[in-house]
């Protein structure tokens, strides 16, 4: 595939985790297809990011590789763990899970 594809599979992924993490974390009531969704765009992210450096050439082994996999692991398997079993700390993970999703990237952008 293209490289313009991947891009923009890359960000809708982004975007839709974003929207579902605001749901799932910033409403008081349960939200089952916001779930669906976060997990979902997970993996639209991960594939597409693959993709990315497949088209790009980018070797795996770069350390904003590991930091951007490590920041999506804890995203994609903390955020429904902490949503069920921890429901009072959604709000202040939801302001952490933030704070990773602009580092994220920043070593998207910045490659180091």
């Amino acid at each position: 595939m293209r490289l313009e594809i991947y891009k923009m599979l890359h960000l809708v992924g982004l975007v839709s985790l974003v929207s579902s993490m605001s749901a799932v974390y910033l409403s008081d009531k349960k939200a089952p297809v916001a779930n669906m969704i976060l997990g979902l765009s997970s993996i639209l992210m991960l594939i597409a990011g693959f993709g990315l450096l497949h088209v790009m050439g980018i070797s795996m082994h770069s350390h904003w590789i590991a930091g951007k996999m490590a920041i999506w692991a804890v995203i994609a398997i903390g955020a429904p763990i902490v949503a069920k079993r921890k429901p009072e700390l959604k709000k202040p993970f939801f302001a952490v899970m933030m704070v990773l999703v602009v580092i994220a990237t920043g070593l998207a952008i910045v490659k180091p």
